[in-house]
């Protein structure tokens, strides 16, 4: 047998319909009961739970006896439990639009709940937070490799460095000095899709001069540690990529840093043309991400590829079809000036960075490793659902 605290949990069935408008959204319902005040309690009831949800919590209990009766055994079983649900929220206001008793009392409500939305908060995006890595004791590293995250807009970067500041906030939200319509703030966090974590490892120091393996840029010593990391799906625990970086000293945290943020947008949101001249395009990146000088090679997407054992997405056959140099950066965009090949056919193409005799002009189609979606992102092989 159940038990359900709250009357008239049936009615939840009954259907209802939700306007919002201005931060507010109305629940009509109806509620049960042998008195008007029930009815009115029930009501108001049913339409916190279907606002703000529910929480059933289901016991069950089994009872086994066994006896011996003619030198037969017996044996007796009983099932019991009871299901608890349970609905909390605030109410704005509500009006009873009518009420009537006959058998039993029948209230029907229009209930007022306040609606709070985030602001910039873009459901499209996928979630992401960047943990300190170890041995890294300023997190010179991870500050960048989140500040160059933030200022790509491809991820919803979350925060879980500020716990305490939050937890301060929230009681004073759930003070008496705050109104009660300001708490509809609480319970807002984001889970997170994906973390980013790693490790440093220092070894001794280099000699020699070396290329540094991120800016291609004379140093005088070569490299003298790695940065490890990984990109883990959070609800399975599955590690998505890992790679390292080499480490040129201390100093060089915040090249590492960047370096693995653009590698990580590359992976799965490469720069995309945005608009077309013949001799200027322009990229849907700006301040943060970009700067003046930065040269990249522009890529067509050709034929799309499959794994033949797994059937999992390849990306597609990748065409270089120019060169570009960014000339300006906007706060969200920028503007590349055409090095090699004609700006009109790069629509919609994708960039990546330039390196050395990238392009060279009898190089064929090279298979890419990424599949764009239609929202203009990429899914990974093994990031599909």
């Amino acid at each position: 047998m159940r038990i359900f605290k709250l009357a008239g949990i049936a009615a939840l069935l009954v259907s209802f319909n939700c306007t919002a408008a201005a931060g507010t959204m109305k629940v009509e319902v109806q509620g049960y009961g042998q008195t008007e005040h029930q009815a009115l309690e029930d009501a108001l009831s049913i339409a916190v739970g279907q606002f703000h949800g529910v929480d059933i919590d289901h016991q069950q209990a089994r009872k086994m006896m066994q006896g011996r009766q003619n030198g037969e055994l017996t044996t007796l079983q009983n099932l019991s439990g009871a299901t608890e649900v349970k609905a909390k929220g605030h109410v704005k206001s509500y009006a009873v639009t009518n009420m009537s008793c006959e058998n039993r009392c029948i209230a029907s409500l229009d209930v007022y709940f306040d609606v709070y939305e985030a602001p910039g908060n873009n459901q499209n995006r996928r979630r992401i937070v960047v943990a300190p890595f170890e041995q890294d004791p300023n997190n010179s590293l991870s500050k960048a490799l989140q500040r160059t995250l933030v200022s790509s807009r491809r991820f919803a970067v979350l925060d879980r460095q500020h716990n305490d500041e939050y937890a301060r906030e929230a009681d004073l939200l759930l003070s008496k000095q705050v109104p009660a319509q300001e708490r509809i703030r609480l319970g807002q966090v984001l889970g997170l899709d994906y973390l980013i974590a790693g490790n440093i490892e220092f070894s001794h120091s280099g000699s020699g001069e070396a290329s540094h393996s991120l800016t291609g840029e004379a140093v005088a010593a070569a490299p003298t540690g790695v940065a490890h990391y990984q990109i883990i799906l959070l609800a399975t625990r599955q590690i998505m990529k890992e790679a390292e970086v080499a480490l040129y000293g201390p100093d060089d945290m915040a090249t590492a840093g960047e370096y693995i943020a653009q590698e990580i947008v590359d992976a799965i949101y490469p720069l995309q043309v945005v608009h077309t001249a013949p001799d200027q395009i322009t990229v849907n990146a700006g301040q943060g991400f970009l700067q003046q000088g930065d040269e990249y090679t522009v890529y067509q997407k050709g034929k799309k590829l499959r794994d033949p054992y797994n059937k999992e997405s390849l990306g597609y056959l990748e065409k270089p079809v120019g060169r570009v140099v960014i000339t300006q950066v906007k706060p969200k965009y920028a503007l590349a000036a055409v090095l090699e090949g004609d700006g009109m056919a790069m629509d919609s193409s994708i960039l990546r960075r330039a390196q050395a005799d990238n392009v060279p002009q009898t190089r064929d189609i090279e298979p890419a490793s990424l599949d764009i979606s239609t929202s203009g992102g990429v899914v990974l092989p093994l990031m599909k659902n």
